[in-house]
């Protein structure tokens, strides 16, 4: 949290800062100016969560610098600090969007209250940007809505970072339980983090367990954003040490920050496609995007040829494909019999942590074998469970399709991670939650707008859409005609 308190006298600041220093707020985090004017040039240097602000200051009064500074910082709020004589001025105050007003002498009751109840509409209103952001990202993700579309421009002053953690693991509740506990936790974190500067998000991907896209410069102010960012991360690496545990692979890729979405996207598939290299590093867990670059252009074809099928190998395991899986062991065994001793050492590095509880006495080879008997075929009770997953979603869906939903929100009911309820989804249904979604909405669209006594801005209301432009949009993609015109139609 950042504060700046403007005040011409420095007792009354110093009295701010020593009473916001017992509440726990560091003066490092605290800047003080002396007038109006040095208020206006603050305001552009840093983003502030709340401002103090003296009425009577020289060069500009209190509620001038306020009216020209608020175009500049949109979201910070900003307090009052004023004399008993000066309270006549209220009125303008209030218009002017004031949130609140302290007496001098001001007592540290009433500022602790004034922040707390400050940080938390500040915290709410940042929360509502982020999720506007998670779901505008997915959308264009899921190609849904292309970002020139969008009423919110993503594109000028912000810079993204993709952050993927990855595992592997022969231990199907085990993986479940970690990823559920660290996704539960970094949701957590997330909400202490993000302001109306910086967005932290959740990117519905197949494939890859957690996917998280950071944006940040959203109000010009980089600096201070790349400081939060780059703690988050330290934070990120710090979380992944404390889950990595037996029986399981834990690994954290990450791009370089770029100023587009476009570009972010570009190297997000670029890590989706380059991310099972970091089986021929087994004893590293952190790369970046051009680890993975220079990974693939040293490797030798029989090393490619080892990660395509430790990936596939993985890939029937989850998805319960007994004959993929004994496919990708026997290729294995073909591989690491015919190619020199590097390659079996590579193999071994990374698949034997994974394989401790099963017989020490057989190879790698016997171990993988031993689990398609053991997992692969009794998939009878597994798919009962999942079926019930994907009409627990589907119930939910039909309940909630007014509301602001995702898979997020569903996977936090079903105590599963996002990932997997979305790979489900898709492997069971054949479209994505997204477009699921949305086909439900369009549908139940449809047949409102038959009704001639609702617009079209209630029909999008009423099927989950804050925007009736982008609902039209959206509804014209899907069946070839404005609402409007549907309706207009449907009356005639």
């Amino acid at each position: 949290m950042r504060i700046l308190i403007a005040d011409d006298e420095y007792l009354v600041r110093s009295t701010l800062v020593s009473m916001l220093g017992e509440l726990g707020i560091s003066k490092d985090w605290i800047d003080e100016v002396d007038n109006g004017e040095a208020l206006i040039s603050q305001i552009q240097t840093a983003t502030y969560d709340i401002a103090f602000i003296d009425i009577r200051m020289p060069k500009m009064n209190g509620l001038e610098a306020i009216e020209k500074a608020k175009s500049i910082a949109p979201y910070t709020k900003w307090v009052i600090v004023t004399g008993y004589s000066e309270f006549s001025y209220a009125k303008e105050a209030i218009q002017l969007g004031v949130s609140n007003y302290l007496l001098k002498p001001i007592s540290i009751n009433e500022l602790g209250e004034v922040i707390s109840e400050l940080l938390q509409e500040n915290q709410k209103y940042a929360l509502l940007l982020n999720q506007q952001f998670e779901s505008d990202i997915n959308s264009i993700y899921q190609e849904l809505q292309y970002l020139e579309k969008l009423e919110i421009n993503y594109t000028e002053h912000i810079k993204y970072m993709t952050f993927c953690i990855n595992t592997n693991s022969f231990d199907i509740a085990l993986r479940n339980n970690v990823m559920q506990k660290l996704y539960g936790e970094l949701r957590e974190k997330i909400k202490n983090i993000i302001t109306p500067n910086i967005r932290i998000v959740f990117l519905n991907r197949q494939g890859v367990d957690l996917t998280l896209v950071l944006a940040w410069g959203f109000l010009g102010n980089h600096e201070e954003a790349e400081e939060i960012v780059n703690n988050f991360y330290k934070s990120l690496k710090v979380m992944l040490l404390k889950y990595r545990c037996t029986g399981m692979e834990l690994t954290l890729i990450h791009s370089e920050a770029v100023d587009s979405l476009d570009n972010n996207f570009k190297y997000l598939h670029c890590i989706y496609n380059m991310c099972q290299l970091r089986i021929l590093k087994p004893s590293e867990h952190i790369f970046t995007l051009n680890d993975l670059k220079d990974m693939w252009e040293q490797a030798e074809d029989s090393q490619l040829q080892l990660v395509d099928n430790c990936s596939g190998l993985f890939d029937a395991f989850y998805s319960n494909n007994y004959l993929a899986f004994m496919s990708h062991v026997d290729t294995l065994d073909k591989l690491i019999n015919t190619h020199e001793q590097l390659l079996l050492d590579d193999f071994k590095k990374y698949l034997n942590p994974l394989l401790e509880s099963y017989d020490e006495g057989n190879t790698t080879i016997e171990k993988l074998k031993q689990i398609a008997h053991e997992y692969l075929v009794k998939t009878k009770s597994t798919d009962d469970s999942q079926m019930d997953s994907i009409n627990q979603i589907k119930l939910y869906v039909q309940k909630n399709y007014m509301k602001d939903i995702g898979i997020y929100q569903i996977a936090d009911k079903l105590d599963l991670t996002p990932n997997y309820l979305s790979t489900l989804f898709k492997k069971k249904e054949g479209i994505t939650f997204m477009k699921y979604l949305t086909k439900t909405r369009m549908l139940i669209a449809k047949e409102l707008l038959t009704n001639n006594n609702i617009t079209v801005s209630q029909v999008a209301n009423q099927v989950g859409f804050n925007s009736a432009r982008y609902f039209s949009k959206l509804f014209k993609n899907y069946y070839n005609i404005y609402p409007s015109e549907l309706k207009h139609k449907n009356s005639n």
